[in-house]
């Protein structure tokens, strides 16, 4: 089974998912598979950029993985657009290896979505 990874170390904010998916799923200026949430810091000077996956909701909102990409052996548009590779989708081994050590923070949903960060996940739950 596949599921992402998002290194929360390498994304810069720039939107490339989410313009990505939009593109490639034909969706319309309401309708989002990915989100991107910020936090800024109050006492400390940084910016920190969260993808977040709409695995759970119905409709055209839901992230489908774009199957269409799969079958031709790529990546789904998220993580094929990340301009840091921030986005890694593969086998849920390699997720978990490539993982191991780091500070982790999993979400469940239709895909498992691994979030990795160097500072504490639960700083950017806040």
């Amino acid at each position: 089974m596949k599921s992402f990874m998002v290194d929360l170390d390498r994304c810069v904010g720039c939107y490339a998912c989410i313009i990505g998916c939009k593109d490639e799923n034909n969706l319309d200026a309401g309708t989002d598979r990915i989100g991107l949430r910020v936090i800024e810091g109050k006492e400390q000077l940084y910016t920190h950029y969260i993808p977040e996956f709409n695995l759970d909701c119905e409709g055209d909102s839901r992230c489908t993985t774009c199957p269409q990409l799969q079958a031709q052996g790529r990546r789904p548009a998220c993580a094929a657009n990340c301009l840091t590779d921030a986005i890694i989708f593969d086998e849920s081994e390699k997720i978990e290896a490539a993982a191991k050590g780091r500070r982790v923070k999993v979400v469940e949903g239709n895909t498992s979505v691994t979030y990795v960060s160097s500072i504490e996940i639960s700083e950017l739950s806040k």
